[in-house]
């Protein structure tokens, strides 16, 4: 009797995994994990999968009403009762930093409690929750931290000690002066292309809840089972080869583009496409449209909108322009009727307060991609094979413009930085839409593309990469 009643246990923990998601609620950062999270489910559908994160990070996100093995929690905000908002962007994020790790604790105990005391057997979480490696060596499970930005700027991250003892930030300056001659090319597998003002503001300091999180993050990863990213081996080839031959963490695993293998249980059949945008591209020449997205969390200011559509007008490039119904009022006087947005399919630009970006950067006629350079949008432009405009505005956005434009030389800068310079952004429209320079950015983002593909393919390193960590994931709990 023993040995059977044994061996129900034991092949109750194999077989039945309970994986604890904790998802950072701010910016982009919850679809990513979440996306992950579904693909692993799909692959383990006797896994228990509990994510959380806070009710208006879940309201937002993609759970399907029929039952799967990934069930949403909610966790505290941090928000007290009755709070008024300051209006600063980095304070609901501090709110919240500072209600963990407590927050996230309590909310695992009801998801055990509520899965019949089915006891946690690994911790996925976003990478910036450091303390989650304390909890994972306490119950004794893996933690696996998925970064959802570029290897690149994990690197960054990892080497902010460095990168701070190289710089002196003490003489504030000196640091000025050496801002535009300094490269990163002392930072190990970092592309030699980097300069100082390209890395994340949160590298070089801060004394907020939020740099001193990644700070913490940049010592505790070390603990980490695997770290895995929404990344590729062969787009960062030098900091992938570094971060899985070097000692900072056991297993690097980058398992993306995520948008190439979308495993959401959604009717992917159903486009949603409200403004008909892919209607409007119908018959257009091939790499002649802009594409314009400053994503959700961040809109330019209005000098910056209006010198944009100044732009827009002035070279009268056929254009898309997804921009929040609350920012529109920004635009110049007259522009909408001008562009002819709200009347026939062979107007000159179409506004729109939300667009289907992942199939218009694999429309033809797309010829460029104007964006603030969130990762996500990176990863879809190159997985579509469209070049970019980049203009960064916070976090890893200001590195990842210059591995477009000065590493892998699939997009342009704008003069200046900012889209109020409209000729800057004339200027940087027209190399990409009709010189020889925009031809070979053409080029080489397609080659790109063909590799995003190969490495999501049966036998590619992101496919490999994703087998380790699905063995990681649902490995059985040690007793």
């Amino acid at each position: 009797m023993a040995p059977e009643a044994d061996r129900d246990d034991d092949d109750h923990h194999h077989h039945h995994p309970h994986v604890v998601v904790a998802a950072f609620p701010h910016g982009t950062h919850a679809g990513p994990l979440l996306s992950l999270t579904w693909r692993l489910a799909a692959a383990a559908p006797n896994a228990t999968f509990s994510f959380f994160s806070t009710s208006k990070s879940n309201a937002s996100l993609n759970f399907p009403a029929a039952a799967t093995n990934v069930t949403p929690y909610d966790v505290d905000d941090g928000v007290p009762p009755n709070h008024v908002f300051s209006g600063h962007p980095l304070e609901p994020v501090e709110l919240f930093i500072k209600a963990t790790p407590h927050n996230f604790t309590k909310a695992f105990q009801q998801a055990v409690s509520r899965n019949n005391n089915k006891k946690i057997s690994c911790i996925m979480s976003d990478a910036f929750f450091w303390f989650l490696a304390e909890v994972a060596a306490d119950i004794n499970v893996p933690w696996v931290p998925l970064w959802t930005a570029a290897s690149t700027s994990l690197s960054l991250h990892l080497y902010t000690d460095l990168i701070r003892q190289t710089i002196a930030p003490d003489d504030a300056a000196a640091t000025g002066q050496m801002e535009e001659s300094l490269f990163m090319s002392f930072v190990p597998g970092v592309p030699s292309a980097l300069r100082l003002q390209d890395i994340p503001a949160e590298v070089i300091g801060g004394d907020h809840a939020f740099p001193a999180m990644l700070h913490k993050m940049s010592h505790f990863i070390a603990r980490a089972t695997a770290v895995t990213v929404n990344s590729f081996d062969d787009l960062e080839p030098s900091v992938t080869q570094h971060l899985k031959s070097s000692n900072l963490f056991p297993t690097f695993l980058p398992v993306g583009p995520f948008n190439l293998i979308d495993s959401s249980p959604s009717n992917n059949n159903l486009l949603h496409d409200p403004h008909a945008c892919l209607h409007w591209l119908a018959g257009r020449e091939p790499a002649s449209v802009a594409y314009i997205s400053f994503g959700t969390v961040m809109t330019p200011p209005p000098p910056e909108l209006a010198g944009l559509a100044e732009a827009l007008e002035a070279i009268g490039a056929p254009f898309i322009w997804s921009i929040p119904d609350r920012a529109k009022h920004n635009l110049p006087q007259g522009f909408l009727e001008r562009i002819g947005s709200t009347s026939d399919d062979r107007s000159q630009g179409k506004v729109v307060s939300w667009a289907p970006q992942v199939e218009l950067l694999s429309h033809e006629a797309v010829g460029v991609f104007v964006s603030h350079g969130g990762w996500n949008s990176v990863m879809e432009s190159v997985s579509g094979g469209v070049p970019l405009i980049c203009r960064p505005f916070l976090g890893d956005q200001r590195t990842n413009a210059r591995l477009v434009s000065h590493v892998w030389g699939i997009g342009a800068d704008i003069k200046d930085g900012r889209l109020s310079n409209k000729e800057g952004v004339m200027e940087a429209l027209e190399r990409v839409l009709k010189s020889e320079e925009g031809k070979s950015m053409r080029a080489k983002i397609k080659s790109l593309k063909e590799l995003a593909k190969k490495a999501v393919s049966p036998d590619g390193t992101s496919t490999n990469n994703f087998s380790q960590l699905f063995n990681i994931v649902t490995s059985p709990p040690s007793p």
